[in-house]
């Protein structure tokens, strides 16, 4: 009698990629948290010693990165510029020598308010020889290398290169006996490259010092307020210029763009909290078209998509505005979010998705923790939220919590979070006035708030 043959058919995913591990092929992966970030921020944690190769448009990385932060175990960084500009960043790339170049684009970044401290902190440890810079013209090769690993691939040491663009890099051990090979072979090369360079330390510190000049503090206030309260930087964005002066904005108006720029370009969200009859629809679709035009500007295209959720009763008069301004606008009524058996439900949680710019209209609505509504809207995937009210700022400790939540804790400071952490643990005993003031400290952070019109 003849055996059967038992046959099992096992279920083959063709869907899900498999990809090599991470701390040996380092790739910025999205859609499963890997960031080439992550490998390399551990390596410089545990290195005494660090070589980075990359193009000079990860200045600003560079200056966020060992400016701001001091690395217990690091006693030494050396810094390779190559020359790898970012066409997209600008409509026109002209050809200037490397150092003009570098001026010129950076400088345009405004770093003068924004990482003011970063860039001082930066150009003291120059001087004092913790990091050195170096330039060979027209480098492209991207090498990172530690004490125990080498990092060679297509990462520029950005925010792109490290975190958004799909990368390929390759990360060989120094102690492992099957990579020490790799290891010390990208090592020979960077060291090549390093060795053929020139000396730029002298001249990053320029670049550096015009940035941020030592002034008295009285100065420095004022210049700090001046350009946050004038819009002054407007004039850099022809485009967007030209689009606005034909809406009839108010000075008031015109600066609470500025200002509301400044903080979503730092902070990403913002929270309008006008009066009423201060003119805020106006405003902020005439913010919303200054930040789609600002994204352009930066090579961002695939980041402008846009969506306004509003009171029914004003659905029509965001819809104007943005007509006004010759400008596509989605806009959708707050009662889908709370109406589980609305017709287009399901179109606005699909756009909540996917949009990059999210305006919430009347935002007070979102406060209640057991509301539909609040629920599906803080399920967004929003790149920049403009958060709009009229009502003036709670005093009650969980309102004010809400609000931080719909404005994203991440971008509160380390120092900021960590208090806002205690006041979570204890928000249903804690009624202190202190407590009370530094919410709205944390929030006062996000806020452009001003007057009618006279």
């Amino acid at each position: 009698m003849k055996e059967k043959t038992l046959v099992i058919q096992l279920p083959i995913d063709f869907v899900t990629p498999n990809w090599p591990a991470q701390e040996t092929f380092p790739l910025n992966l999205n859609d499963i948290g890997r960031k080439v970030e992550s490998v390399v921020h551990h390596d410089i944690e545990n290195s005494e010693e660090y070589m980075i190769i990359t193009g000079f448009t990860s200045l600003s990385k560079l200056v966020d990165t060992f400016g701001s932060n001091d690395y217990e175990k690091l006693r030494k960084v050396k810094v390779l510029i190559g020359f790898e500009p970012n066409i997209r960043a600008r409509k026109k790339y002209k050809k200037y020598n490397f150092d003009k170049d570098i001026k010129d684009y950076w400088l345009k970044r405004g770093f003068s308010i924004i990482l003011g401290g970063a860039v001082i902190q930066l150009i003291e440890k120059i001087n004092s020889q913790f990091i050195q810079f170096r330039y060979k013209e027209r480098l492209h090769a991207k090498i990172y290398l530690g004490d125990d690993y080498a990092i060679l691939g297509s990462s520029n040491f950005s925010r792109s290169g490290l975190v958004v663009q799909e990368e390929a890099n390759f990360r060989p051990c120094r102690t492992n006996p099957g990579e020490s090979f790799f290891y010390n072979e990208i090592k020979l090369i960077a060291n090549n490259y390093y060795e053929k360079s020139e000396d730029y330390n002298n001249k990053i510190t320029e670049l550096l010092q015009s940035l941020i000049k030592k002034v008295t503090w009285q100065e420095a206030l004022g210049r700090a307020i001046a350009e946050l309260l004038e819009a002054e930087w407007l004039h850099d964005y022809k485009a967007i210029l030209s689009e606005l002066e034909n809406t009839k904005l108010w000075p008031s108006q015109w600066k609470g763009i500025s200002q509301a720029m400044t903080i979503l370009q730092s902070r990403s969200n913002v929270l309008i909290a006008d009066p009423t009859g201060a003119g805020k629809t106006k405003l902020c679709s005439a913010l919303i078209l200054s930040l789609k035009h600002w994204l352009c500007e930066s090579g961002k295209f695939d980041k402008t998509k846009s969506l306004i959720v509003c009171l029914p009763l004003v659905k029509d008069k965001w819809n104007e505005e943005f007509r006004n301004l010759k400008q596509f606008h989605n806009s959708h009524s707050m009662g889908l979010l709370s109406n589980s058996g609305a017709r287009n439900k399901t179109i606005l949680l699909d756009e909540l998705s996917f949009t990059n710019i999210l305006g919430i209209d009347e935002a007070h609505n979102y406060l209640s923790p057991y509301s539909n509504r609040t629920g599906l809207i803080k399920n967004n995937s929003a790149d920049y939220k403009i958060l709009i009210t009229a009502t003036p700022i709670s005093k009650k400790v969980e309102d004010l919590l809400r609000i931080i939540e719909l404005l994203d804790v991440d971008n509160l400071s380390d120092e900021d979070f960590e208090k806002y952490k205690i006041l979570v643990r204890k928000r249903n005993v804690s009624r202190k006035e202190e407590d009370i003031q530094m919410l709205r400290n944390f929030i006062s952070q996000f806020t452009v708030r001003r007057t009618k019109k006279v």
